[in-house]
């Protein structure tokens, strides 16, 4: 008897996860500007990044990457793109090249330190950069409509592009 019960909650829960995951799914098809559902694609690809490959941000993802420190020889490691939100808390990094935004892409550097010999930050298209008191070192590169904003007076990021400060 308890076994039967057992066997019906478990088949019920798994139902109802089934259906919800569903739901969400639809959800994303049909409303991709959502941004509850490209927070969970975006934590959810976060969660799986194997952090030995550039971390792709695309399309109306949001993604929070906290505290990672990463030494690599393979460029860009962050790559923002379409709609995306990004935001680097606390990241430390060091590459060829650190980070690409173009389109309308929303990036945050929140703290950390992202050392590139290459380019530091390559923002292109509309994309929008907000630097909050991250060390940056190597060239920022900007064009087109992009902006960078927060960006240190005197750092050792230059920028270059038109319209550059």
């Amino acid at each position: 008897m308890l076994s039967r019960l057992f066997r019906f909650v478990v088949g019920a829960l798994a139902a109802l996860f089934s259906l919800a995951l569903t739901g969400v799914i639809v959800l994303d098809q049909f409303v991709p500007t959502n941004p509850w559902t490209g927070s969970l694609k975006g934590q959810a690809l976060v969660f799986l990044w194997d952090r030995q490959s550039t971390l792709s941000c695309t399309g109306n993802s949001v993604m929070v990457v906290e505290g990672v420190n990463v030494q690599r020889t393979f460029a860009p490691l962050f790559e923002a793109s379409g709609h995306c939100q990004l935001r680097l808390q606390g990241a430390r990094a060091q590459a060829p090249r650190i980070l690409v935004a173009t389109d309308d892409a929303r990036v945050v550097l929140a703290g950390g330190r992202l050392e590139a010999p290459s380019g530091v930050l390559e923002v292109s298209g509309r994309a929008v950069v907000q630097v909050e008191g991250t060390e940056l070192v190597g060239p920022v590169r900007r064009e087109g409509a992009a902006r960078i904003e927060g960006l240190p007076p005197g750092s050792s990021g230059q920028t270059a592009g038109p319209g550059a400060p």
